[in-house]
């Protein structure tokens, strides 16, 4: 067991954010949301291992684009949607939620689950779903879109005081992950959302052990020697460093959608970087680590902070330094993504 102390709250958010891969959440609000979590009281986080197999773990989650201008989350938010999955919970006469976790690394993504942690005395489990930030909800599902008699269960809330919405969505894993971005684009572009409990045993054979106490270690390794120390910890290496050109961003079904030239490389994001093309050949392409940093200062710079001129120094990171889910095998979970970047409206989680 380790508690967290504010000394870990830079690191992770600033490891997140790199693990993010241009998603996972803005550092401002990652900072502040580990603030709030840690003065609201103690967060313990136990590896894989310390709790029974059958103990039911509750995923939590932001749902939404990053980069809408509306976004709004509060603390409450995130107690809010865990509440009512335990409200549905008892209802069904099943135990409840034992412990938390997160669904990815990011710069609140990693963070997510410490306020429910720290208000509810749950533990918090060193075992996001995915190592590294993914664009769809369903790639951090663990799989489970594969069964088709299992039955999801997705408490949220957000959005500023006129476009608030909460409440508890029942359903396919498919019909709750579409659900959980179609509500997020009418309440503002941003919802917290704690759904899908599994056992222990589950999470740690399909999710990424270890992975927030990686985004730490990245973030340590940023503070004492900025990009190029992350880029030796993570066995990358730099494939551009200069102005971003041709830069595109739009919300698209709840999505950061765009791309950008810099220093010739091509890149694509969907949320998190996609792809990265030089000289009509293929560099990096997701589940592959791709991120940017600012030129000047060497903080990460995440898809939706980026700007006409910016000069930036681009990162690839191979997946097989990454602790990745089980679902980034999944070919079928890139069918969305692939339709996005042509332009194509989905629905999708």
């Amino acid at each position: 067991m380790r508690v967290l102390t504010q000394e870990d709250i830079a690191p992770a958010v600033i490891g997140g954010t790199v693990l993010g891969g241009g998603g996972g959440g803005h550092v401002a609000a990652g900072l502040d949301f580990a603030d709030a979590a840690l003065a609201a009281g103690e967060i313990r986080m136990l590896t894989v291992d310390e709790l029974p197999a059958d103990t039911l773990v509750a995923i939590c989650a932001g749902v939404g684009a990053p980069g809408a201008p509306d976004a709004e989350l509060s603390n409450a938010d995130f107690h809010t949607s865990t509440d009512y999955l335990n409200a549905e919970l008892i209802k069904r006469g099943t135990r409840t939620v034992g412990a938390v976790a997160t669904n990815e690394n990011g710069a609140m993504g990693t963070v997510n689950g410490w306020l429910q942690a720290a208000m509810t005395g749950l533990p918090l489990l060193d075992c996001p779903c995915n190592g590294r930030a993914h664009p769809t909800g369903i790639m951090g599902a663990l799989g489970l879109h594969r069964d088709p008699t299992y039955t999801s269960m997705a408490g949220f809330a957000g959005g500023p005081e006129s476009e608030h919405s909460q409440g508890i969505v029942l359903g396919s894993l498919n019909t709750t992950s579409r659900a959980m971005r179609s509500l997020s684009v009418v309440s503002g572009g941003l919802i917290a959302v704690t759904r899908n409990p599994i056992s222990v045993d589950f999470l740690a054979q399909q999710g990424a052990p270890g992975a927030i106490t990686q985004a730490i270690a990245v973030g340590k390794a940023h503070a004492s020697g900025g990009v190029d120390a992350v880029t030796r910890l993570l066995g990358g290496r730099v494939i551009g460093h200069g102005p971003v050109q041709n830069l595109t961003i739009s919300q698209v079904s709840g999505f950061d959608v765009g791309s950008l030239h810099i220093d010739g490389v091509d890149l694509t994001f969907v949320n998190e970087y996609m792809s990265a093309i030089a000289d009509n050949t293929e560099v990096a392409q997701f589940p592959d680590l791709i991120m940017t940093f600012d030129g000047i200062t060497g903080d990460p710079v995440v898809s939706a902070h980026l700007s006409e001129g910016l000069d930036v120094v681009t990162v690839v990171v191979p997946r097989s330094s990454l602790l990745l889910s089980s679902t980034m095998h999944m070919p079928e979970l890139m069918e969305p993504v692939a339709a996005l970047l042509a332009g194509d409206e989905v629905n999708a989680g």
